[in-house]
């Protein structure tokens, strides 16, 4: 069997599993894990795929796609009006999905995709990295 991992969620659920089993960050109860798992691809789907569509092309010699920025700004909402609720998008415990969206969020900042009206989601961005040592936060961020 083939163990090479590509994809970034992906991999750091299999790490989770393989050296932090249990650990409240990846849910080991079906349901709580379920929810864990359904941000996870969204964020793989849906927000880093709509950043991708926005800047991606500069690579390819084009131009960024200001109405990918829009809709990524609209699906950042969502997450606000969610974060208005709740501590954080699986419920009161920091998990993977928290880290990999907040990456997200942060990379889109890097690429010029401004987010900061949403205060639910800059409150929730800085208790993500909060609670995440400085230096691990550097170290998952391109900024």
């Amino acid at each position: 069997m083939d163990s090479h991992f590509w994809e970034s969620r992906s991999i750091i659920t299999y790490l989770v599993d393989k050296f932090a089993p249990g650990n409240s960050i990846y849910p080991t109860e079906l349901q709580a894990r379920a929810i864990v798992n359904r941000w996870l691809f969204w964020d793989a789907g849906t927000l880093f795929s709509t950043l991708g569509a926005y800047f991606g092309p500069i690579f390819r010699g084009g131009s960024a796609q200001p109405e990918m920025a829009e809709l990524f700004k609209k699906k950042v909402a969502e997450l606000d009006s969610i974060l208005e609720k709740t501590k954080y998008l699986a419920g009161d415990e920091l998990t993977i999905a928290d880290i990999t969206i907040a990456v997200t969020i942060t990379t889109a900042t890097a690429v010029g995709v401004d987010t900061s009206e949403l205060k639910n989601v800059e409150k929730w961005l800085q208790q993500v990295e909060s609670d995440l040592s400085a230096s691990t936060w550097k170290d998952l961020v391109i900024v």
